[in-house]
């Protein structure tokens, strides 16, 4: 249980600081200067693939760094 809720919360927070990203800050960035390489649609499969690497690697390698690491040695 002592993995399970924190990769719960990061999972949550990027979750949520990625649709605000994606779904109101950007469109008109991206629109403006890449328009034409975006796809009409998002492909999904690839965005659950890489959301749930990326949240393991945040999960091992920052959440559960060893005690008293620096930043440093975390990144």
């Amino acid at each position: 249980m002592s993995r399970v809720k924190p990769f719960v919360v990061a999972a949550v927070t990027m979750l949520a600081l990625d649709l605000l990203w994606l779904g109101v800050i950007s469109p008109p960035l991206y629109q403006a200067h890449i328009g034409p390489l975006l796809r009409p649609q998002p492909d999904l499969m690839a965005a659950v693939l890489f959301y749930a690497l990326y949240l393991i690697g945040v999960d091992v390698f920052v959440v559960h760094a060893r005690p008293g690491s620096s930043v440093a040695q975390v990144a």
